[in-house]
């Protein structure tokens, strides 16, 4: 999967969440990203939340990379943990449909 372009994006401009998340994450690969969630997965969820849903797509594997690769301390365990649960279940109730179309490019490697 390719890093979603600017046109991807929209109109991020118009919102100031979106224009946040857009100034980090735009341009960047995932295995860029994971030093950023490492230094806050909190924060770094807020600005997922926030994504068009193309961007959203391609940096919640991000995510999901960075929960799995498991290098964190145990404070931040728990955080990642609830954060991409949390994030998830909000995606599951606004958006069904796109949810369902990326659930399994998320989840696969659960339980391996």
């Amino acid at each position: 999967m390719r890093v979603p372009t600017e046109a991807e994006w929209g109109n991020y401009q118009a919102d100031l969440d979106q224009n946040y998340a857009h100034d980090l994450f735009g341009g960047h690969t995932n295995e860029e990203m994971q030093p950023h969630f490492y230094r806050n997965v909190i924060e770094r969820t807020d600005e997922l939340r926030w994504m068009p849903v193309i961007p959203f797509r391609y940096y919640m594997l991000g995510f999901r990379d960075f929960v799995m690769a498991g290098n964190f301390d145990d404070l931040q365990e728990s955080d990642a943990a609830s954060c991409f649960w949390a994030l998830l279940r909000k995606n599951w109730k606004s958006n069904l449909s796109s949810f369902c179309q990326s659930w399994l490019n998320y989840c696969p490697r659960f339980g391996t």
